[in-house]
């Protein structure tokens, strides 16, 4: 996904060459169900996000959205290569009580994948 591009004129006498990646950035869409976070439902339980994605080339990825704060969660971004469907699981999130949530999923120019399932889980 990153690409090179020289800052310094090549051949310039003295001047040592800068090199800076430029990562493309990922557009997401937003894919399944708004679900209203109550705590007390959950009592107890830290809270993880879970996608089954595979990257047909490049890599894909995956995201749990706060719609009410309209901010990605922290932790919640998950990433893959996988040719074949893999399942990943985020860190433990914090999730904020009468907010709702999304999962999102993205990809840069040129990747392309599939995202099966986005979804919060309680262990």
């Amino acid at each position: 996904m990153a690409q090179v591009t020289a800052l310094s004129p090549l051949g310039t006498p003295g001047v040592p060459y800068a090199f800076a990646a430029k990562v493309a950035a990922a557009v997401y869409v937003a894919r399944g169900a708004i679900l209203l976070w109550e705590t007390s439902h959950w009592a107890g339980q830290t809270m993880y996000f879970e996608a089954t994605m595979l990257a047909a080339v490049g890599s894909v990825l995956a995201r749990l959205r706060d719609t009410t704060a309209d901010s990605v969660v922290a932790n919640s971004t998950l990433e893959t290569a996988a040719a074949a469907a893999t399942r990943l699981r985020s860190s433990g999130l914090t999730l904020v009580d009468g907010h709702e949530y999304r999962p999102e999923y993205g990809k840069a120019a040129g990747d392309s994948g599939t995202g099966y399932a986005g979804r919060w889980i309680g262990i």
